[in-house]
């Protein structure tokens, strides 16, 4: 009996340490968990606010400071695969979400008395970006699920910066740079499960972007004179809405 006993006991043991990995909980401490793998996708609108500051172009002779202050909103989509957990009325998980957008976010900057106006001209995109988020949510009503998002993003910034030359004078430049960004994602949405498969529901979402300071040996100028360094920094901060469908496996 001490035998079958203990057997009965291993067995057991076994089970909990194994249950994480099926998915499906039958003993207490793990009643109620579902786990499911999902994909889905979003589109929506980006509102983009790029500020860039630019310390060394170059104007004849003069080493300029230059502020540029761009923004605009374009479409958005996006693709993610995520793991979700819910026990009950709580939710959490975990998804990854690739970001796509061809807008091109553009500004202009005069340059002296006697110039052309939008002298110099500074544009923006990062057509790709990818989030990692961490979810936590509620379901408000057997149907409905409310939901908070925190997550880390990255992307590449190419930038392209352009100056003509000085009237009457052979001169000016193109400057293609590029810089990948790192921020935080801090967002929340609601979904409605339609069955035991599907999903729709709405999001909206703020990425702060950080690390936006450079020094390049490129440097932009408008007559032959002695290059600097390109020194700039860049501020981002991106606002998306989106509408979203979602399948669980």
């Amino acid at each position: 009996m001490k035998l079958i006993a203990r057997l009965s006991q291993v067995a057991v043991a076994s089970t909990v340490l194994a249950l994480p990995m099926t998915g499906h909980a039958d003993l207490v401490g793990w009643s109620g968990w579902t786990h499911q793998v999902y994909a889905g996708g979003g589109l929506g609108v980006q509102y983009i606010n790029n500020k860039t500051r630019i310390n060394n172009a170059v104007n004849s002779a003069t080493y300029l400071p230059l502020g540029f202050n761009n923004h605009r909103a374009a479409s958005v989509s996006n693709l993610d695969v995520g793991l979700a957990n819910s026990m009950g009325k709580n939710y959490w998980g975990v998804e990854f979400n690739a970001v796509n957008t061809t807008a091109d976010n553009s500004a202009y900057y005069n340059g002296a008395v006697g110039y052309a106006a939008n002298y110099y001209t500074y544009t923006a995109n990062m057509p790709w970006r990818y989030e990692l988020d961490g979810i936590m949510g509620y379901y408000v009503q057997p149907n409905i699920l409310a939901y908070g998002k925190l997550g880390g993003t990255m992307g590449r910034l190419n930038t392209l910066y352009t100056q003509a030359g000085v009237p009457n004078v052979a001169g000016g430049s193109t400057i293609a740079l590029n810089k990948i960004l790192y921020g935080v994602v801090v967002g929340g949405g609601s979904q409605y499960v339609v069955n035991q498969h599907w999903r729709v529901g709405a999001e909206a979402d703020f990425v702060q972007f950080f690390n936006g300071h450079k020094t390049d040996s490129n440097y932009i100028y408008d007559t032959a004179v002695v290059p600097a360094d390109l020194n700039y920094q860049i501020k981002q901060w991106n606002f998306v809405a989106k509408a979203t469908v979602n399948y669980l496996f």
